[in-house]
């Protein structure tokens, strides 16, 4: 796990960033708004799985995921 101090950096110098985990949190949290309403703690779980396989999945066209 590396951290990166937004205020001094933009990008470790590893290379390390924390774009991904914002973008995921991001989506995360607007589909409890937007797609679910309410998510509750007891299937946390299975909603950021929902929501990792949708992040993994979003560029594709539509007519792929549903053919398979």
């Amino acid at each position: 796990m590396r951290r990166v101090n937004h205020s001094y950096e933009y990008v470790g110098e590893d290379g390390a960033s924390v774009n991904q985990a914002e973008s995921f949190f991001s989506r995360l949290w607007r589909a409890e708004f937007g797609v679910h309403h309410r998510i509750s703690g007891q299937y946390l779980y299975q909603y950021a799985k929902e929501m990792a396989w949708r992040e993994d999945h979003r560029r594709e066209p539509t007519v792929f995921i549903f053919a398979a």
